[in-house]
This record gives structure tokens, sequence and C-alpha cells, in this order.
């Protein structure tokens, strides 16, 4: 089995669970936002999980697994976002991004709404990334066509001068609102009605043993990882974070020195 070394960097929520056979794992961030984000994103970490987790143990063989997993996946983020709207909170104006990687030996699946993102640190020489999941903002295409074909409009904020600010951003036709800055979330039900969906992105990826480390992180983690200075200290980091591991593993590997060591 390939071993990574799992580094989850968050914003809001994280759920690191062994909740499938031993060499089986779920990872979740979730990134609330508005007013009551905090509870949509705490709920999603108590409930998708154990969806998920029955939706897997439903799987009767390793070779179903591969044929169902997707069905599974999108089934439970339905289902979790149907049981949030039931909850009592308020998801009028509030919502969560969420990204979920599925462990099974070396095999994992990544299964993504909104722009929480997931990526794997490959070292072969030299450090390299693997991206595991993809943005969904409301200026890429395909998710900007459902949006107009459901009733809503896409535009940034713009000044006084009509010079757009900042991110592409998604409106009722008729009404300035939601202005929410992705195009799938949970809850965010003004924004459901006009295109935004919860329905997952997700990707499947072998690993190799040069699969050194998996991050997961929101949105506010990957702008600081833009920024040219920040990120230089934050790669520095990572590389410190992958010696350390590989001399870890190297020591286990060759055991412990007894008695009569040279070492």
């Amino acid at each position: 089995m390939v071993k990574v070394l799992l580094v989850c960097c968050i914003m809001d929520r994280l759920k690191q669970i062994k909740i499938f056979r031993e060499n089986d794992w779920y990872i979740q961030v979730s990134d609330g936002h508005g007013t009551n984000g905090h509870q949509v994103a705490k709920f999603l970490q108590e409930v998708l999980p154990e969806s998920i987790a029955q939706g897997v143990m439903n799987i009767k063989s390793y070779q179903e697994r591969d044929k169902q997993i997707n069905l599974v996946l999108k089934n439970c983020f339905l289902q979790t976002n149907k049981e949030l709207m039931d909850s009592g909170i308020d998801a009028t104006y509030s919502g969560a991004t969420t990204v979920v990687v599925l462990f099974f030996d070396n095999v994992l699946y990544c299964a993504n709404i909104g722009d929480s993102r997931a990526i794997i640190g490959r070292f072969n020489n030299k450090l390299s990334v693997i991206e595991l999941s993809k943005d969904h903002k409301p200026d890429c295409f395909l998710e900007q066509a459902r949006i107009l074909q459901s009733g809503g409009r896409v535009q940034a904020y713009s000044d006084d001068d009509g010079n757009p600010i900042g991110p592409a951003r998604v409106w009722k036709m008729d009404e300035d609102v939601p202005g929410l800055a992705m195009s799938r979330s949970f809850g965010d039900y003004i924004a459901s009605q006009v295109g935004v969906i919860c329905e997952p992105e997700i990707i499947k990826h072998s690993l190799l043993p040069c699969d050194k480390f998996i991050i997961l992180a929101s949105d506010g983690i990957w702008e600081f990882y833009r920024m040219s200075r920040q990120q230089k200290q934050f790669m520095n980091i990572i590389r410190k974070m992958i010696v350390k591991e590989l001399v870890r593993s190297q020591f286990n590997q060759q055991g412990k020195p007894g008695k009569g060591s040279n070492r």
C-alpha cells in the first residue's frame, strides 16, 4: 500500500475518520459562508460522512465499487442537502462548500462542490502537484450556461463607472441577490433557484509511490498560497514535512538500531 502524509489545512470544519476497513479513510473539509454558514458546515460534518459510509458498505464487492461509487457519492450529497433544508437551519442565504476524499488502499476518489480544493503532492526528484478537484466558479463555461438556463445571471460587483470588481457572482435575473461567488454548494436556497447545485464533481486517482502527501483546504488557504511571497514559505513548510516523513518511514523500514549497532 502506498503511504501518503495527510496535510489538512482548514478554515471551518474538518472531518478525518477511519470508517471502513483498515486501509480505508474518509477526509472531509467543509467551509461555511453566510450568516449561518458555521451551522451548515457543522451539520455536514455530522451527517455526510455517515451517509457515505452507509452507501459504501452497501456495495457488495470491490468489483462493483468502481461502478457504483460515483452514484453513491452523488446520491449522498443530494440526500444530505435535502436533510439540511429540513433541519431547521436557515439556509436561505447561507451554505457551505465541501471537498471529500475517500481512500481505498491505493485508490482514492475526490468529490467536490464549490471552491475548497484537494491536491496530491508528488515528489519524484522534484515536487509537483496533482489536482484532485477544480473550483466551481460562476463564470466557468458549463457552470454559467446552467445558471443562465435556470433564469439567473452571472456578474461581478461593479464600481460607479460600471467596471467589474472582484469575482463573478450568481444573481437572480431581476434582483441583486444572492451574490454567491460559487456555482455549487450545500444550502444556499435562493441561489439553488437559479442554477447553483450540490451535485459533486468526482475524480478518481490511483496512488503512486511518489505521491507523498495530500492537502485539503478551503479557498482562504489557496488564496494565501497564490500570493507569491507566501507561496515560497508555504512550500518550504510542505518540503520540511515531506523530508521528516521520509526520514521517519526510512527509519521504520530499517528498524531501530539494536545493541552492537555501529550507528
